[in-house]
């Protein structure tokens, strides 16, 4: 028996395909990619278009086959389908939901539709399929009621022209699914998925998409909300104190806000101060020492950092540079004392190094922005010019178990809230203004004593569970994960060759603060939905809970403070954590996903919080 081909193996229209894909990349209301963050996501308009071409078969090479083959079954189904949206399409046009390449194929069958059953018909199914998938390639059609009614019927119709049983459906199998783009669309087209995953991340992300919000629906993201907002309110009260905002002047944030602002119902409000900020990513830099002779007895300090940009948009390019000696042109230095955390002196080495100083500006041009101090590993002292070798690179922050602990902090990106005045001199009338956009500071001595106020609360949370007087969120491990990282691992080596040994090592002390509470915090939400106990989001609790720690701490432990200051962007980002509205739910076909883990990582997940590593890629692409 020849089997027919399948319509991708005749053709697929790639170009329509790509431009929806490139189009996705900026959406994200709706989008699974909102749910979690996953390498090499597949686009959903790839996806969708490759798995309908790949259900169904190319209709000339199906006309030409013979029994157990029913042609007729596939070919019948296509034309009263395609009719009918030939009747829909003056309409679709005008909504913009098909292209004009699109129209112009399908106008003619409205007027002639015998054309669906002439000799050449299944030629011109085959066109009319083609075009179908391009625009159902669109993701504003993505839950459009007539391409799922459509896409779905042909899929069932070619179901059982290839020899499928009645009232059974295709199965799509993905092993290694990952994102779960794939098995996704297997779902909204109508068909049946298999998904599995070596990693146990991507075998829970598609169990909540593909079978929890399917099952569910809006309840699940209801709840989700709802113990989501005790979680958050909760993290507010106790990490607070570790992410707080500055009152520093106006003129220390870049770009400036704007002096004036009209309003479109008239009236100009003139700016008067910063009346709130809300920290949202902080930026640092791995260091190392440099080996440059004759400098003295008293270093400088190298911030690794490959590009000084922080951000390259148009109209708010900001970026960083030395601070330069007007007469002599050389970098300005301040000599302050660092401790470093090194391997075998856990407890920390103070160093007296000399900081290159730095300092925010907008740059006219790109070539008036410097090149960063690394390249091949590398690294080029900003003061002298001396270029420390990566192998020495490596043998310094191996000593220090890759110098997350130690790291500098260089920049604060924060979204502002400006107090702003309108009418006559006599008579103001004030308002708070949310600013639009991200504003960048330098850190204040309040950023560092936060940060350094973190590591001491973090070192007493964890006396604390080895005394016994405090139980962390995993009965006996640890509070920090201290799992090895595995040289098989191909993520791993980069990060085992600067010293970091354990999956702990890879995060700044705030950043496991950050994470440890929010994981305990998830664990008590999961014991609280177990006796049935709806979430009560009043901080109160929390506050009661962080003073409590603080009181059985030992006199060291910094007490979290009872501030009202809100950090919801910072621990929303930190946490990654994000509801995924109702337009992401598949549409409910009766179709399941069966998730197979096989295997994974020992111990627990880890992922990165603080906006602090996101941060400062997000900040060097730009």
């Amino acid at each position: 028996m020849n089997f027919p081909k399948r319509l991708i193996e005749v053709d697929l229209p790639i170009a329509r395909i790509s431009a929806h894909s490139r189009r996705e990349k900026s959406i994200r209301h709706g989008h699974i990619s909102t749910l979690h963050i996953w390498w090499a996501r597949r686009p959903l308009a790839a996806c969708r278009a490759v798995v309908l071409a790949s259900l169904w078969p190319d209709p000339v090479d199906l006309a030409r086959a013979s029994a157990p083959i029913d042609p007729d079954r596939f070919l019948s189904e296509a034309r009263t389908q395609l009719r009918h949206f030939a009747e829909q399409a003056w309409t679709l046009h005008q909504d913009q939901k098909i292209c004009d390449e699109t129209a112009k194929a399908f106008a003619p069958i409205v007027k002639t539709p015998a054309a669906l059953f002439g000799p050449d018909s299944p030629t011109l199914i085959r066109d009319l399929l083609l075009h179908f998938i391009a625009d159902f390639a669109n993701w504003d059609n993505s839950t459009d009621p007539l391409f799922l009614e459509i896409a779905r019927a042909l899929t069932q119709a070619a179901h059982e022209s290839l020899g499928g049983e009645p009232g059974t459906r295709p199965m799509v199998i993905d092993p290694f699914a990952g994102g779960g783009s794939i098995p996704l669309e297997a779902l909204r087209v109508g068909a049946d998925a298999f998904a599995s995953d070596l990693n146990p991340v991507p075998v829970l992300l598609n169990k909540v998409v593909l079978e929890y919000i399917p099952k569910h629906g809006q309840r699940l993201a209801d709840e989700v909300r709802r113990w989501g907002a005790w979680i958050k309110e909760r993290a507010e009260v106790e990490l607070a104190a570790y992410y707080p905002p500055q009152k520093v002047k106006l003129d220390a944030y870049f770009p400036q806000p704007k002096d004036k602002i009209k309003l479109q119902a008239g009236g100009t409000w003139y700016l008067d101060d910063v009346n709130q900020e809300t920290p949202i990513a902080y930026l640092w830099a791995r260091t190392v020492l440099s080996e440059a002779p004759g400098v003295g007895d008293i270093p400088v300090e190298i911030p690794l950092m490959r590009s000084m940009w922080l951000a390259k948009k148009a109209g708010r390019k900001q970026a960083l540079r030395w601070v330069r000696d007007p007469e002599t042109g050389k970098v300005k230095t301040k000599t302050v004392e660092v401790t470093y955390f090194e391997r075998d002196k856990p407890e920390g080495v103070v160093k007296r190094v000399k900081r290159p100083l730095l300092e925010i500006f907008h740059p006219k041009k790109d070539s008036e922005v410097e090149g960063g101090t690394v390249a091949r590993g590398h690294a080029t002292c900003p003061v002298t010019g001396h270029t420390t070798p990566v192998d020495s690179v490596r043998e310094q922050l191996k000593r220090r178990r890759g110098g997350a602990a130690d790291a500098r902090l260089f920049a604060v990106v924060t979204t502002l809230t400006t107090r702003r005045y309108t009418g006559r001199r006599e008579e103001k009338n004030f308002t708070d203004w949310s600013e639009q956009g991200r504003f960048y500071r330098l850190p204040t001595k309040g950023d560092e004593e936060a940060f350094a106020a973190a590591g001491v609360e973090l070192h007493a949370r964890q006396d604390n569970i080895k005394k016994g007087v405090q139980q962390g969120a995993f009965g006996d491990l640890s509070l920090v994960p201290d799992e090895p990282l595995d040289i098989r691992g191909i993520r791993h080596t980069w990060a085992m060759t600067y010293g970091l040994e354990r999956w702990g090592d890879l995060f700044s002390p705030r950043q496991s603060l950050a994470l440890a509470t929010l994981a305990r915090l998830v664990r008590e939400a999961g014991e609280h939905m177990k006796a049935g106990r709806p979430p009560h989001a009043t901080p109160d609790d929390a506050r009661q809970r962080a003073d409590s720690a603080a009181s059985d701490a030992d006199d060291g432990t910094v007490r979290t403070s009872r501030t009202t200051v809100r950090v919801s962007r910072t621990i929303g980002q930190s946490a990654g954590t994000t509801v995924p509205p109702s337009r992401t739910s598949v549409p409910e076909s009766g179709t399941t996903l069966r998730a197979a883990g096989t295997g994974g990582q020992p111990g627990r997940t880890v992922g990165q919080a603080d906006g602090e590593v996101a941060g400062r890629r997000a900040a060097e692409a730009g």
